[in-house]
């Protein structure tokens, strides 16, 4: 009895389940009441009675939405990251249904590559696979599945802190993870190769020795070595500048040759004045190469580009040395004799006389010269204004000083000591202040012949035995320290150039001319 009326609660839609509990007709087709219980199989479509709450609660009709990703379709069916608008779950794009979820099995860890394919623990989904988790493989490396810990890698699988394990190429072999090249070598353009010896990178990448030249070039203790012209008539003397490095053909019809510093083929600017003539010393500035001869005994002009050569001063009694400053060539001779004539022409001005000068060198201010003074420990290094006055004597009781160079500080020379037993040569250098004792910068050196300076080297050739190559080219620090061979094995070298990058020689013995890069 609800009321005063008989009702049915088992199957009365306006009392199911208890007295004035009415079943709701929010988004019901067709109410009805069974057991007690508002029908809920009536539902209008999309629509769906999820909660059915029981007597004596009211009835909510079919409250819930099937559209959604929580009850897509049916109650309590999910719909995650998918689209449930038309109350079926879609996924988009690369997603796959899985479960009532949409999931990337590229990159599900729960679904690798399928549904229901988990990964295994220490492994996450890349590209549909199970790869290995590089945070938990420590410091090996990741290789497909597994982990590669530094007991299991070699060349194919190289790897640390859990990167992918890669492959060691061009002669690099795996070390604590690292792919390195091997011990004295160095990585270059991808390949592991020997600095010191590979002349595609000779003592750095990408520094190339030049093939421009007649031998092949060598790299030899990360320095290229270069024949830069072979089968010469006796190259003497040699001078460089920016472009070109110059030398003497003192044989054969004597002559002043030229070539490119990078190599090419020589080209001869000059001949002797006389077929046969001996051309001896050299000296260049920006415009004009000059040099001594011997035979006849003169003093010589070209241009640098090549041209008739001009007699700048003739008669001169056994020339030697020659240098060039300031519009002025200077020259030692055997008269005995220092002298000066201008770089245009014209007569020669004595400097000083009653000297012994052999080698020259030759600042804004004084001019410098060596008395080789035989063997017996009386050679001397003397300088004196280039305008004349009295010599002054800078160091005295020199072993038969017969190379020399000057700095804008110091003069340099070399004591050949031939008459000596064994390697007993010294380079020596002295304030061109003069007033203090001379400072050795190498001894026990083998017959140094000849001397070059720079802004931080003294370089110096050994000339060695006649006729053996066991000549070598040396430098050492203008302050002092080791000396450095820079290259061995040479056949009579005779004089030395340097220009900022290279150290340039000639073999008289050899019959070439030579060039080593970096200095």
């Amino acid at each position: 009895m609800c009321g005063n009326t008989c009702s049915d609660l088992n199957t009365d839609v306006n009392n199911c389940g208890a007295c004035g509990r009415p079943c709701l007709a929010t988004n019901v087709q067709v109410l009805s009441c069974h057991a007690g219980s508002c029908d809920t199989t009536n539902c209008t479509t999309g629509w769906g009675n999820c909660t059915q709450p029981a007597a004596p609660s009211a009835d909510n009709g079919c409250e819930t939405n099937l559209h959604t990703s929580a009850n897509c379709g049916g109650c309590g069916t999910t719909c995650t990251n998918g689209d449930c608008s038309t109350g079926q779950c879609t996924c988009l794009g690369p997603l796959s249904l899985c479960s009532g979820a949409c999931v990337n099995e590229q990159t599900d860890s729960a679904n690798c590559g399928g549904y229901g394919t988990p990964c295994a623990s220490g492994q996450h989904c890349s590209g549909g696979s199970c790869i290995c988790d590089g945070t938990s493989c420590g410091s090996g490396c990741c290789s497909g599945q597994a982990c590669e810990p530094y007991a299991n890698q070699s060349e194919v699988l190289c790897g640390t802190g859990g990167a992918a394990c890669a492959q060691c190429t061009g002669g690099r072999t795996c070390q604590s993870g690292i792919c390195a090249c091997p011990a004295g070598s160095s990585l270059c353009s991808g390949v592991c190769v020997d600095v010191q010896t590979d002349r595609d990178n000779c003592g750095s990448c990408g520094n190339k020795c030049s093939t421009n030249s007649p031998s092949t070039p060598a790299c030899t203790a990360g320095r290229c070595l270069v024949t830069l012209a072979a089968n010469q008539d006796c190259p003497d003397d040699i001078a460089v500048d920016a472009t070109s490095v110059y030398w003497t053909a003192y044989c054969g019809l004597g002559a002043v040759i030229k070539l490119p510093t990078g190599g090419g083929s020589p080209t001869t600017i000059a001949f002797a004045p006389v077929t046969g003539g001996h051309p001896l010393k050299l000296a260049i500035d920006t415009t004009s190469a000059y040099w001594t001869c011997q035979g006849p005994e003169t003093v010589m002009k070209v241009s640098i580009g090549g041209s008739t050569p001009t007699t700048l001063v003739s008669g001169v009694t056994n020339p030697v040395d020659i240098a060039v400053r300031a519009n002025y060539v200077y020259w030692t001779s055997q008269d005995p004799m220092l002298a000066k004539v201008s770089t245009g022409g014209g007569g020669p001005i004595t400097i000083a006389t009653g000297q012994n000068p052999y080698a020259i060198a030759v600042d804004g201010t004084n001019v410098y010269w060596t008395e080789p003074g035989g063997f017996s420990f009386s050679g001397k290094v003397m300088k004196l204004p280039t305008g004349g006055g009295t010599p002054t004597t800078l160091a005295s009781g020199q072993d038969f000083p017969v190379a020399i160079a000057v700095d804008s500080t110091s003069v340099y020379w070399t004591n050949a000591a031939s008459a000596s037993t064994g390697p007993a040569g010294t380079v020596m250098k002295v304030p061109i202040t003069g007033g203090t004792n001379p400072t050795i910068l190498a001894s026990a050196q083998d017959r140094p012949y000849a001397i070059a300076v720079d802004s931080t080297t003294v370089y110096w050739l050994n000339s060695g035995t006649y006729l053996v190559s066991n000549g070598a080219v040396m430098k050492v620090p203008i302050i002092g320290g080791t000396p450095t061979t820079l290259a061995s094995g040479q056949n009579g070298p005779t004089a030395v150039a340097v220009d900022a990058a290279s150290v340039y020689w000639t073999n008289i013995n050899g019959n070439t001319v030579m060039k080593l890069t970096p200095k």
